[in-house]
């Protein structure tokens, strides 16, 4: 075999593995976008079935939430409807991201100050319609740190 034979070799070979390098990256990035996807398709879908909530708040009792508990926490039904889209929005970001550590927006932050957002993530929404994700840890933290700070200044 000539050494032009095994440079042409080499470089055949060397296309071979680039092409099939090629291949798995396509691969890749057709799976990131179906799975960005099919986010995009359930949270459409969780909109309507959420507006369907914000219209019957009732319907909370199909999670597990009795509306006849919110005046015993100072709540309403549409506020606690209101705080699970908002936070529910804030979980889409973080899981569509693929963030293993969640940084909580300065908004989120702002918002979870407000101890009525927090009864309600508490009572009503951590246990029953959030899973433990890196985003619920991440409320909870910070929830701990706010009512931490909040039971130190008392003393």
């Amino acid at each position: 075999m000539e050494t032009k034979d095994i440079v042409n070799l080499a470089i055949s070979v060397m296309s071979a593995l680039v092409a099939l390098y090629a291949v798995f990256i396509a691969r890749a990035a057709v799976n990131a976008q179906r799975h960005a996807q099919s986010w995009s398709t359930n949270y459409e879908l969780l909109a309507k079935a959420n507006e369907i909530l914000a219209a019957n708040p009732d319907l909370l009792q199909l999670h597990g939430i009795d509306p006849d508990e919110f005046s015993k926490h100072g709540v309403s039904a549409l506020e606690v409807v209101y705080v699970n889209h908002h936070l529910d929005a804030g979980g889409a970001l973080h899981k569509i991201s693929g963030e293993k550590k969640v940084q909580l927006t300065e908004y989120r932050r702002q918002f979870l100050l407000n101890p009525k957002v927090r009864v309600i993530w508490k009572n009503f929404l951590r246990e029953r319609l959030f899973k433990a994700t890196p985003y619920s840890v991440a409320i909870d933290e910070f929830i701990a740190e706010i009512e931490s700070n909040e039971s130190g200044c008392s003393e």
